[in-house]
């Protein structure tokens, strides 16, 4: 929820969220959640982001209460 509020991310993105996209005043997101990920035949999990090619990605500003969450969850390994 506070990615999806504080960063603007959609939610196959917030489910694509990793530590690895965490920058110091920034979030580097680069993938998304494929929408059809949780059908069996489905190879590919994560996929490029809506109107984006592989390898591109979009910056977001982190406001500081976000990156606290983020600091948070992290050290207490909660999800």
């Amino acid at each position: 929820m506070y990615l999806q509020a504080g960063a603007g991310l959609r939610i196959s993105e917030t489910l694509a969220f990793t530590a690895d996209c965490r920058r110091s005043d920034f979030l580097r997101v680069r993938r998304q959640v494929s929408s059809k990920a949780h059908r069996e035949d489905c190879e590919t999990r994560f996929v490029p982001l809506k109107h984006r090619a592989e390898g591109e990605y979009r910056d977001i500003p982190l406001p500081d209460f976000l990156a606290q969450e983020i600091e948070r969850t992290c050290a207490t390994g909660a999800r």
